[in-house]
């Protein structure tokens, strides 16, 4: 299979394409078979064989939620992804750093997350990426019998960042100082913790300012961790020093407030740790 075919997945009453049937379960055989398609399509791994996906192919599958594949995929067709809230891709590159990436988030306006692994040999970097919702409103302005555009969140700014099929890192994380004035401190927080838990080609000017934004905003970064319990995520904050001092105190309150009792646990014993510890100022 070199083709994800015209409205494959699609939930419509299309026939022009090649559709997809679920398998035929022993002692039920049903007259018409059923189609895999719209609301059962769920998550989809598309082999490196797959370099193109036909138009409408995954059209109103509204359960799709995560798609893999390679940078084998080099061709998407219009309306793909329409009726589609994608929320992670997965992608592999093992032959060059170009994808088709960029097709997909002219097509996604929610927000969405993207796990690139660049393969080379047995050595594999990752990197992870939010791309915030962005969305467009007609706005009639009535004095000069105009319709203007207007442009909410920084989404938009962040899709730019695809050049001939290469992600910009460096333009990437320039854009996270226009972001704090668009987006949810919940986003923020977000795009912060994945460029320093996957930090590929991230500058030291970068780091220090995710860095410094999650200090300052230590107790809703610590909400939406012990919320969903990441502990891992909390682990890498301690052992890399962005927690620590006013912004560890911040997190223990939250982890109290919340009867975290595992979060409050692990955070106690950091304090104790560096308690003893002084600081010279010279």
């Amino acid at each position: 299979m070199t083709k994800i075919g015209d409205y494959g997945f699609a939930k419509t009453d299309e026939k022009r394409s090649l559709f997809i049937f679920l398998p035929e379960e022993e002692g039920n055989m049903p007259e018409e078979r059923r189609r895999l398609c719209g609301e059962l399509v769920e998550e989809v791994h598309l082999p490196s064989q797959v370099w193109e996906i036909g138009r409408y192919a995954f059209y109103r599958c509204s359960r799709l939620k995560r798609l893999s594949f390679t940078d084998s995929l080099q061709s998407i067709e219009g309306g793909a992804f329409t009726g589609c809230q994608l929320a992670r891709l997965d992608i592999a590159c093992r032959q060059t750093r170009r994808t088709c990436l960029r097709q997909f988030l002219e097509e996604q306006r929610f927000e969405l997350e993207v796990r690139i692994s660049y393969e080379d040999g047995d050595n594999v970097e990752v990197a992870r990426l939010i791309f915030p919702e962005h969305y467009e409103e007609a706005v009639e302005n009535t004095p000069a019998r105009i319709v203007e555009t207007h442009y909410h969140g920084a989404g938009g700014d962040y899709r730019q960042c695809v050049y001939h099929k290469e992600i910009d890192y460096e333009e990437y994380d320039s854009l996270f100082a226009k972001a704090k004035a668009r987006e949810s401190v919940r986003t923020l927080i977000e795009i912060a913790l994945a460029r320093l838990c996957f930090p590929y080609r991230l500058s030291e000017q970068a780091r220090e300012e995710y860095t410094s934004f999650l200090r300052k905003c230590a107790g809703d970064t610590a909400d939406l961790l012990f919320v969903r319990d990441d502990m891992e995520t909390v682990l890498f904050l301690l052992e890399h020093r962005i927690w620590e001092g006013e912004s560890l105190e911040e997190a223990l309150d939250k982890a109290q407030e919340i009867e975290q009792a595992e979060a409050a646990a692990l955070l106690l014993s950091k304090r104790r740790g560096t308690a003893g510890k002084k600081t010279f100022e010279l």
